[in-house]
């Protein structure tokens, strides 16, 4: 392990991020950053017909579907506050050659956390025809880079470079491997001022966007955050469409929360609002909005995955600021790039798609109330919770973690069990007493398991977490056997809506989070479901309506249920080389930040698990989308556990 050297400038804070061990960073007084990695040993090892190629030094893999899986070296660079990147350079060692007896390993095929029993416990291997039939060099250069713009685990702007580099390229046709020994990494930067600095009597900590019906009601709410230390204001949606302008109504939202933040130094935006009706709310005025329906309005995102016809999308209102490469420069994030009109448009069969910068700027998170009944629950379980303090809560030091088979066996176990396994490593600042309801529970008979009976005990107890990992419907959660397949219909018996009235836990209230498709997917409402139901079973994804989705009706129960909730308004992608990918990444991601220091507010754990999957990732289409469809319902400037 060679050491890490960093040099800060007087005025200058620069922090480098993601898995540096390895790697040599050094910055200099003319704002340089450089650092240098080796990639020593390469490891060919035979995979069913295929070869697979491994690399020391290396801390990702190309995993797009059908392309060769090859190594990837991902580095961010972190510049405090908003900074000018001049270059961005990789130079890399002589190239070496190896001829192959087989052809690379392609990435298998995508799977999704769905309720069905068309599942499989296998990912397909599919070689894409035209890269593995070219007699050129895969990937097509040496390395890439983003710039992009957002909070870093602290709350500090940041600007981002995030750069891939791959060590290893493959010619298909030739059945050869080219690659490089070392790179050295250079990037030239200049500061720039930060912004506008606001005083303490026009700044406000928490702004609650919420329609004017609800003021009166929201009161008791802003009174008790303001007691405890955070200042808040209301601004309502009538007010916000009157005074702003934009293209469609979450534009003009968009705009007041960017004012907000600049102008009023605001860290957290809480969105007071749902559908208005829970028999019937037609919840898209077009492609890419909600309004009419809607208390507060909802982007909805135009990134194509499978057969989803458009996402809603909170992370829309948090992502204010990209970077204009042209200019140089930090500039407001429309999430309509070339300017057709549609929003957060990707689609690999079309032209003009959106570039997205997607890393949080404020923390966003909605209460998807349709009426003052609900509105009442959710406020008075805020202000109860963050009434006493963790030491307080003789249940809030535990985690529960439910889960079992998502789809194989991974590292000697259920893959849902490894994830929630890693999980339950990140929260050990939080919590001192773990309960797994795990499927392979069943074998050993060492513990409860995720049928509906079990679960419902052991939510009952009270915990301050929850961790939900498996497949999903807007009204269901459920997993299969850890020596079970899908073809046998071998589900273990999950948990649905209907089930939450027999939550006995009080004030117990946890943070949950659900790993599955569609958990989240708070745009459902009953004549809805029904009428599209067979003509358009991929729009509500439930053929079974209901008023509220699984995440939002566990939020909503009356004594009991849950704090906070997190999932997916869309499907969740699962990938067949590590569990740790795509939705289970960001999931885990949550208890990452969680268990940082400088995390005490929800939001700032939910708004973290994004910037942390944004920034080490290679964004394409799919990153794009699990990124878009993950939602907080629930208040983000809640305190974790408190106020002591």
């Amino acid at each position: 392990m060679k050491k890490i050297s960093i040099v800060f400038l007087a005025t200058i804070m620069v922090v480098s991020g993601f898995q540096i061990i390895g790697a040599e960073i050094k910055q200099d007084e003319s704002n340089f950053l450089t650092a240098e990695r080796s990639f020593n040993e390469i490891s060919l090892n035979n995979e069913y017909s295929y070869i697979s190629v491994v690399a020391d030094g290396v801390n990702d893999f190309i995993e797009e579907p059908g392309h060769p899986r090859l190594p990837v070296y991902s580095k961010v660079f972190k510049i405090s506050g908003k900074a000018k990147i001049i270059d961005v350079i990789c130079d890399f060692s002589d190239m070496e050659t190896q001829e192959l007896s087989k052809k690379v390993i392609p990435a298998p095929q995508i799977k999704y956390k769905i309720i069905s029993d068309e599942n499989t416990n296998n990912f397909d291997l599919i070689e894409n025809k035209e890269i593995y039939s070219t007699n050129e060099l895969y990937p097509p250069i040496n390395y890439e880079y983003s710039i992009r713009c957002g909070l870093d685990f602290d709350g500090t702007p940041t600007t981002f470079v995030c750069i891939q580099a791959y060590p290893i390229r493959y010619n298909p046709i030739k059945n050869t491997l080219y690659s490089f020994s070392d790179v050295q990494i250079n990037v030239e930067f200049e500061n720039i001022n930060p912004g506008v600095e606001t005083s303490a009597a026009d700044s406000y900590d928490l702004v609650i966007i919420a329609p004017g019906e609800f003021v009166n009601d929201l009161q008791p709410l802003v009174d008790h955050k303001i007691s405890m230390g955070l200042s808040t204001t209301i601004k309502t949606t009538e007010e916000i469409l009157s005074e702003y302008a934009g293209r469609d109504e979450p534009e003009q939202i968009k705009y007041f929360i960017k004012d907000a933040k600049e102008n009023w130094n605001t860290s957290f935006i809480l969105l007071f609002g749902g559908l208005k009706s829970y028999l019937y709310a037609k919840d898209k005025d077009s492609h890419s909005h909600g309004a009419k329906a809607w208390h507060v309005p909802v982007r909805y995102t135009n990134i194509q995955e499978a057969d989803e016809v458009g996402c809603v999308s909170d992370l829309y209102y948090a992502d204010l600021y990209r970077y204009n490469e042209d200019l140089s420069e930090w500039e407001f994030e429309d999430w309509d790039s070339n300017g057709d009109g549609i929003f957060a448009k990707y689609s690999m069969m079309s032209q003009g798609r959106d570039e997205l910068d997607l890393v949080p700027d404020i923390y966003v998170g909605r209460l998807a109330c349709r009426n003052k009944f609900e509105l009442k629950i959710i406020r008075d379980k805020i202000i109860n919770y963050e009434s006493t303090s963790p030491s307080e809560k003789p249940w809030f030091n535990k985690i529960i973690g439910i889960t079992g088979k998502n789809f194989d066996m991974w590292e000697g176990q259920p893959d849902g069990e490894f994830l929630v396994d890693r999980a339950i490593e990140n929260m050990s600042r939080w919590v001192d007493e773990e309960v797994r309801v795990y499927a392979s529970n069943v074998q050993s008979g060492n513990g409860p398991i995720p049928n509906t009976e079990d679960i419902i005990e052991e939510i009952s107890k009270g915990a301050g977490f929850v961790d939900f990992e498996g497949h999903g419907n807007p009204i269901k959660w459920n997993t299969i056997h850890a020596d079970g397949d899908y073809e046998d219909h071998d589900w273990v018996g999950g948990i649905d809506v209907s089930d939450f009235l027999k939550f006995s836990n009080g004030d117990k209230l946890p943070i949950v989070m659900v790993g599955g498709c569609h958990n989240a997917l708070f745009n459902i409402s009953i004549l809805r479901v029904l009428l599209t139901r067979s003509s358009h079973p991929n729009y509500y994804w439930s053929y079974v309506p209901s008023p509220f989705c699984f995440c939002w009706a566990m939020v909503i129960k009356p004594n009991g249920g849950a704090i906070a909730s997190i999932g997916a308004t869309g499907y969740g992608p699962a990938s067949g080389n590590d569990p740790i990918s795509l939705q289970g990444e960001i999931d885990n991601n949550f208890f990452y930040t969680l268990g940082l220091e400088t995390t005490e507010k929800l939001g700032e754990a939910q708004g973290g698990m994004v910037t942390k999957y944004i920034t080490e990732n290679r964004i394409r289409q799919r990153e794009s989308f699990t990124a878009t469809i993950t939602a907080l319902l629930g208040d983000p400037s809640l305190q974790i556990g408190g106020y002591e």
